[in-house]
């Protein structure tokens, strides 16, 4: 759920509600977000989520996932590789626009849509409002799942929508 921004040294920035609202829209419920805390989950409303003290990575995840893991490339690669090796019912997964990287290369693949975020995301700051400064990169949102046309409606709102074949 963390990422670089702005190069300030503070990974802590969590998920606009707009972005977490239109993915319980689409998939109808989060069942698990593994990759939070107690603070973002005040908003994100996961039934299940794990934080750095207990990592994700050892338990089995199940039903709806959402997704907005740590950006850089040790903490989230492992945490796409667990996401693609379970059975999962949906997923939406928010990161850097880095369809470069080993990471990013795995969800483009694996993804049923993906939208292009338009502009740049201003993340929540740990005291509970929205960043001043934008992030670096862009952000992309990759789904899995079966509610592509939902999830095209909804996140038209936040970007450019793009259909797997």
């Amino acid at each position: 759920m963390t990422h670089i921004s702005n190069n300030s040294g503070n990974q802590e920035h969590y998920t606009p509600v707009r972005f977490t609202d239109s993915a319980r829209k689409v998939m109808g419920s989060i069942d698990i977000d593994p990759a939070s805390n107690e603070v973002a989950n005040e908003w994100i409303k996961a039934s299940t989520f794990y934080t750095i003290e207990n990592q994700g990575l050892n338990k089995e995840w199940h039903g709806n996932i959402w997704m907005n893991p740590p950006y850089n490339s040790s903490s989230l690669k492992p945490l796409v590789d667990k996401l693609l090796s379970e059975n999962i019912n949906q997923a939406i997964v928010l990161t850097n626009n880095n369809t470069d990287t080993k990471a990013g290369q795995l969800l483009l693949r694996w993804a049923s849509a993906i939208c292009l975020v338009q502009g740049r995301i201003r993340f929540i700051t740990q005291d509970g409002v929205e960043s001043k400064k934008s992030p670096l990169q862009g952000q992309i949102i990759y789904y899995k799942g079966s509610n592509i046309g939902n999830f095209k409606e909804e996140f038209s709102k936040h970007g450019t929508v793009y259909l797997k074949d």
